[in-house]
């Protein structure tokens, strides 16, 4: 059952007091790995009392100078909140761990406090960006660690038009030039739109219709919802969707897939100003990448999933879900092991969507593991050398923030 969650949404700018309410865990390191994040923007983040629900997940803003507001935003256990700037967070505002460094937390619950770098923010510092650098390239390669697939460094849409029929049915198409070939519904009258992969000129959902996806890459030119759509994939998809036009879902909307089954590509705003608009009172589960583009959420949403774009303004009691196969840690120790050894990760995310793990690019064999903890044999890897601690799960994959020294072979 989904539970509606609303907090009084209040900005300002002055520092008065933090309160602080300290727990048995400690605070955790900065999460720099891309499947950590819910919500990631490149240059600025506005949240009307966000309520994150699924621990073990981050809320950010990449580029040095990015600012967020958020007021009265609400975070589970074992997440973060980061941002260069903190324009404000409002009274009322209930966080597990922030990453700032400047701006206001007055009236807001720290449950984790680091040590305060700043003597104008009582927050914990850190040095921009998140991911590798600030570029496109850094942010697309973020997006390319999330389930589904690249970014696409070319696109080429097709011009079959696809009409969903209002209130259910078959897809109808119009086929201009050369005609439709053997493109067509694929399974007719089940009241469902059903459409191949391919590449496709201008999709209209139509409200109160359903589509769905056979699975595969599919190159859209002009993708647009109407309201009360239910969306669904049959097996895992991805929508390229051209710059032409903005993309768009009307309220009401339900994308009924699961986590890691529908990745979406908007092409949008990097030449022309473009955004992606999702309504109010909508169920979405999506991973979204959208580098050039502003993310427009209105209010009374749930989101699952991962939705990174330039920018993203959203209204007032929304909650977010990381899914529910996520997973994520930590830390590890020891973090210097020779080959045959075994290393321990331990974190707040369930351990157990863990399907595997990779210690310098190689597969490590898992040996034991609980909700919280792991056991994995350090592989063969010749020389002694410093490596990556990564795991993977239907989120996508996640690296360590520390290096693993592994002593090799002689």
């Amino acid at each position: 059952m989904v539970r509606w969650y609303r907090v009084l949404s209040v900005v300002s700018w002055l520092i008065l007091f933090v309160t602080v309410k300290p727990t048995e865990a400690g605070p955790i390191a900065l999460r720099t790995a891309p499947a950590g994040y819910h919500i990631l923007a490149r240059t600025r983040l506005a949240l009307k009392n966000y309520n994150l629900r699924s621990q073990g997940c981050n809320v950010g803003v990449n580029n040095s100078g990015g600012r967020l507001g958020a007021g009265g935003p609400v975070f589970a256990d074992n997440t973060q909140l980061v941002s260069d700037i903190v324009d404000g967070l409002g009274r009322g505002g209930d966080l597990f761990q922030i990453f700032s460094n400047e701006g206001s937390l007055d009236g807001v619950t720290v449950r984790h406090p680091g040590p305060a770098t700043n003597p104008r923010f009582p927050g914990e510092g850190f040095r921009p960006p998140i991911l590798a650098a600030e570029t496109d390239q850094a942010f697309i390669a973020a997006c390319d660690k999330l389930p589904g697939g690249a970014f696409p460094t070319s696109f080429s849409a097709g011009t079959i038009e696809v009409t969903t029929k209002k209130g259910g049915g078959d897809c109808t198409f119009k086929c201009p030039g050369s005609g439709c070939g053997s493109v067509a519904d694929s399974e007719p009258d089940n009241d469902i739109c059903d459409l191949p992969a391919g590449k496709y000129g201008v999709i209209n959902v139509k409200n109160d219709s359903k589509i769905s996806f056979d699975g595969g890459s599919y190159d859209i030119a002009e993708f647009q919802n109407g309201k009360g759509v239910l969306m669904l994939v049959k097996a895992p998809t991805t929508l390229n969707v051209g710059e032409g036009a903005e993309l768009r879902f009307g309220d009401s909307a339900v994308v009924a897939v699961e986590c890691g089954e529908l990745r979406m590509n908007y092409l949008g705003g990097k030449s022309v100003e473009r955004s992606v608009s999702l309504g109010k009172h909508s169920r979405i589960t999506m991973d979204l990448c959208a580098p050039y583009a502003l993310l427009r959420l209105g209010r009374d949403n749930v989101l699952e999933g991962h939705f990174f774009a330039g920018e993203v303004a959203a209204d007032e009691n929304n909650q977010g879900f990381c899914c529910a196969g996520c997973a994520c840690f930590d830390s590890f120790w020891p973090l210097e092991a020779g080959e045959g050894e075994t290393i321990k990760l331990s974190g707040g995310c369930d351990f157990r969507n863990i399907t595997r793990v990779i210690i310098c690019g190689a597969d490590a064999e898992i040996v034991s593991r609980g909700s919280e903890e792991l056991t994995a044999v350090v592989p063969p890897v010749g020389a002694p050398k410093s490596c990556k601690v990564e795991i993977e799960s239907a989120a996508g994959l996640f690296s360590a923030s520390e290096m693993l020294r592994v002593t090799g072979d002689d």
